[in-house]
């Protein structure tokens, strides 16, 4: 008997051959739906682009107004840092200051005549007979400033604190030194002294000895000394009008620079 011919029908959904092979190779691939979504047809935004990594920073976990806060601290913890700085302090401090004044009468000295020098070595009581070279004499007589026992008495000008006020003004004037910053007449003494000793006025301690007894005179002793001098007195009545018309003559008298 013949055998019936077994046909195998292939229906359009059954897997094809070549189907089967691509499934094998590519397993992880899914198959690509035939069916479209009513979705599918309308086209969708494109993606935003993606931002690069940012490093990771520890303020980022804090409020902003914490950050802040924290970076104004550090400022000023740096700040604080900066000027409280220790400094040390040099032992020579002050004997550099010492040097500074040394050579700032020094150069003061070295504008003074030698017949100066020797007016200002007699108020010192510096003995200067045995000095050869000016640089001698300017040695000695910085030694004598710097003496911490220097006082009016040593110098001769004590007698200065019986001198009134506007004879004092008029003794400053001559020899222009400024007492707008004087209160009173002891603060002018003290100021007329120490511009003489250990200020620029130096040159003049030798005329302002000559004239530091006048204030102790009595009348007759002031017309004797105006004698001597050669100074007219005749028009003078009062004491201090005496007195004054010495300040003047004696500094022109005796060469006194300003």
């Amino acid at each position: 008997a013949r055998m019936p011919l077994q046909t195998t029908e292939y229906s359009e959904h059954a897997p094809s051959r070549s189907a089967g092979v691509e499934a094998v190779l590519q397993p992880d691939t899914p198959r690509r739906s035939t069916t479209s979504s009513p979705s599918s047809s309308q086209s969708s935004p494109p993606s935003p682009p993606t931002a690069p990594p940012q490093r990771y920073n520890a303020y980022d976990d804090l409020p902003r107004t914490s950050v802040a806060a924290q970076m104004e601290t550090q400022e000023a913890a740096t700040v604080e840092e900066v000027h409280t700085i220790p400094v040390e302090t040099s032992t020579n401090d002050t004997t550099t200051n010492n040097w500074l004044v040394a050579q700032s009468e020094h150069s003061q000295y070295e504008s003074f005549s030698i017949s100066d020098l020797s007016e200002i070595a007699k108020v010192y009581n510096v003995d200067i007979s045995n000095c050869f070279e000016r640089s001698d004499i300017i040695r000695l007589l910085i030694e004598a400033r710097a003496n911490p026992d220097l006082s009016r008495s040593s110098m001769g000008l004590d007698a200065l604190d019986r001198w009134s006020v506007s004879q004092l003004r008029a003794l400053a004037n001559e020899v222009q030194i400024d007492l707008s910053n004087c209160t009173d007449r002891e603060a002018m003494v003290d100021h007329i002294v120490c511009e003489v000793t250990h200020g620029a006025k130096s040159h003049v301690l030798p005329y302002l000895r000559t004239l530091a007894p006048l204030a102790t005179m009595s009348l007759s002793e002031l017309r004797g000394t105006a004698r001597e001098c050669q100074v007219k007195i005749s028009d003078c009545i009062e004491k201090e009008e005496i007195i004054k018309r010495l300040i003047k003559t004696i500094k022109r008298t005796r060469g006194v620079r300003q």
